[in-house]
């Protein structure tokens, strides 16, 4: 019992804040590349699923077993899926970083040499 409302309320979070990072994707306020937005809303659309599928597996124990292997290697792949999206975005944030940081020592260097 208590692991379902743990579920549930995991599944409220993921999606408000989803909600919330599409509402700052609009207004413009989140300077990320189109490829972190995609890895960051298949990752938040994969774990819901993941959580769905956790949260309907034990409904699934009276079924033919090879669905049942075939239901838990899907939840796996998408626990997966969800790891190795976590992983891609964390690399295009250190490269989005890096870039941002040698355009600033860049323009430094700049107002340096125009000083001299």
């Amino acid at each position: 019992m208590i692991i379902r409302i743990i579920i549930y309320a995991a599944i409220a979070v993921i999606a408000i804040a989803l909600l919330a990072e599409v509402l700052r994707w609009m207004n413009g306020s989140r300077l990320i590349s189109r490829t972190q937005k995609a890895y960051r809303l298949f990752a938040a659309i994969s774990l819901e699923a993941l959580l769905l599928m956790f949260l309907f597996g034990k409904s699934i124990s009276g079924c033919n077993p090879l669905f049942q292997i075939s239901y838990w290697c899907t939840a796996t792949a998408l626990a997966f899926i969800v790891v190795t999206l976590g992983l891609l975005d964390v690399k295009a944030t250190l490269v989005t970083f890096q870039q941002q940081r040698r355009e600033m020592f860049s323009d430094l260097i700049g107002r340096e040499k125009r000083k001299e």
